[in-house]
C-alpha cells in the first residue's frame, strides 16, 4: 500500500483498526499486505510506526518490518517496510533473486515497543505522533 502522499500528513483515516481490517477483509486467505512507511523503530521519531505495528498486529496473525537501509539501526530514519500476512503459515523471507534477497535479509529481529495506542477511528492522534517525529528530527538536525 503507497497512499500517504507525504511522510508528515498521511490522512489517519488510513490508518486506523476500522481501515486495516478493511485491508484484511480484501485480501485473499494467503495475501500479503505491503505498508512503506518513513520512520525510526525506536524512539520518538518512531511513535506513528509503533501506533501502525500495534493496530496491525490486533487484525493480522503475522506482522514482520523489514528496515530498508540499516536493519541494524532501530533510531535510523529509514523507509521501513511493515509486511502483513492474513496466513497464520509463517512467511519465508528468500528468494532467488539476490537484490530481492539482500533487503529480505533486512527482516527485524529485535523487539519493537508496544508502547503506543492502536488508532481507531475515534482516537488517531497520527498528526501529533509524527509532530514529536519532526521535533526530534529536528533537535537531531540542530546539534549538527
Amino acid at each position: 500500500m503507497d497512499a500517504f502522499l507525504s511522510t508528515f500528513t498521511p490522512p489517519f483515516q488510513l490508518a486506523t483498526l476500522e481501515a486495516v481490517r478493511l485491508y484484511e477483509e480484501a485480501l485473499e486467505e494467503d495475501g500479503i499486505l505491503l505498508l512503506n512507511m518513513v520512520s525510526s523503530i525506536d524512539g520518538d521519531t518512531g511513535k506513528f510506526f509503533r501506533a501502525q505495528v500495534a493496530t496491525f498486529k490486533r487484525v493480522f496473525p503475522q506482522v514482520h518490518v523489514l528496515p530498508v537501509s540499516d536493519p541494524k539501526r532501530p533510531e535510523l530514519w529509514q523507509s521501513l517496510i511493515l509486511v502483513a500476512s492474513k496466513s497464520q503459515t509463517p512467511l519465508s523471507f528468500s528468494s532467488e533473486d539476490p537484490e530481492f534477497q539482500r533487503y529480505l535479509n533486512h527482516v527485524w529481529t529485535g523487539e519493537i515497543g508496544a508502547d503506543m495506542p492502536i488508532l481507531t477511528d475515534d482516537y488517531a492522534p497520527v498528526e501529533q505522533l509524527l509532530l514529536d517525529a519532526v521535533a526530534s528530527l529536528e533537535r537531531r538536525r540542530s546539534r549538527y
